[in-house]
């Protein structure tokens, strides 16, 4: 999973190890004089995504990965979640809170492992609509797999 060209585990042994996607509908409702009110369908809310992953020394640089996901969380621009082995939906997110624990250095202070948890939410300005995110998301989901299948011949 990568996420703005930063990679979230290498594959379901080493992360993520949580993901949660929250959908949400708005509506608006106007009372009439006799009867139930009624409803209209204002439109979707930006999606909301969350996820649990560790950085290990057994496949990066912690360190080094987290300055990249912290200087994405300081910069406020938007990036593309690409999950190998499904369609790229065209959607761009914004990392909304950002956290990490440390969990273990080597005896010089050097990080071995850190885990995180990222809150993403959609930024409806720079998604792809329509024809083009079905397009590009084929394209997208084949190269994630073809990066899944290199990683397994490493």
């Amino acid at each position: 999973m990568f996420f703005a060209g930063i990679r979230l585990g290498t594959d379901h042994l080493t992360g993520p190890t949580a993901d949660a996607e929250d959908l949400e509908n708005t509506y608006a409702e106007h009372a009439v004089a006799r009867g139930k009110p009624v409803v209209q369908i204002i439109g979707e809310e930006r999606i909301k995504r969350g996820f649990s992953f560790y950085f290990d020394v057994g496949w990066c640089d912690p360190e080094a990965e987290w300055a990249r996901l912290y200087g994405l969380y300081l910069s406020k621009t938007a990036g593309a979640l690409i999950i190998p082995g499904a369609a790229w939906r065209g959607e761009r997110y914004l990392v909304d809170t950002l956290s990490n624990k440390k969990e273990a250095t080597t005896e010089s202070g050097r990080m071995v492992r850190i885990t995180a948890t990222i809150a993403l939410s959609e930024d409806p300005r720079t998604a792809a609509t329509g024809v083009l995110a079905g397009i590009f998301g084929g394209a997208v989901a084949t190269l994630g797999r073809a990066a899944a299948n290199i990683d397994r011949l490493r």
